[in-house]
């Protein structure tokens, strides 16, 4: 179900990477820059991880429980509308609020452009989160006709 592909915002997710690495916004800088160093050095074999929304919608139907849909927006365009069941973490405060975000579930992000969600994802990623880029995210649930939630 899941593709592992290119992706045109590699480039930007590896920048913000190194950003968090060595801005020292992280605890445990040393485990960070290991796994940062492990997640960069991995990047050309397993690019960055793509979902489609159809693909989406079919881990809705499959894992229910197991499945976390993170909405990175900032918070006034999530409350004008969102994915059902989804949770507002807005992208700047990602790494303060990674309590909410559970390790033991699939991630599915979602943002208005998928440049955001590669951002979080690859946090996520490096930090040991099964994470997915939802291709189009909340722009492309709408296309499909799915409703949002307000």
């Amino acid at each position: 179900m899941f593709r592992k592909t290119n992706f045109s915002g590699v480039v930007l997710a590896v920048s913000l990477m190194l950003l968090f690495v060595f801005s020292g916004l992280a605890q445990g800088a040393q485990e960070i820059t290991q796994a940062a160093d492990s997640f960069l050095k991995s990047v050309p074999q397993n690019k960055l991880w793509l979902i489609s929304v159809a693909e989406l919608k079919a881990l809705i139907e499959e894992k229910g429980d197991s499945l976390f849909i993170l909405d990175v927006r900032p918070d006034f365009m999530y409350k004008n509308g969102h994915i059902p069941g989804s949770v507002n973490v807005p992208l700047p405060t990602l790494i303060d609020n990674l309590n909410q975000i559970p390790k033991d579930k699939t991630v599915a992000v979602v943002c208005s452009l998928d440049t955001n969600s590669a951002f979080a994802v690859s946090v996520l990623q490096m930090l040991g989160y099964e994470a997915w880029i939802v291709e189009g995210g909340v722009p492309g649930w709408v296309k499909t006709g799915s409703p949002l939630e307000k």
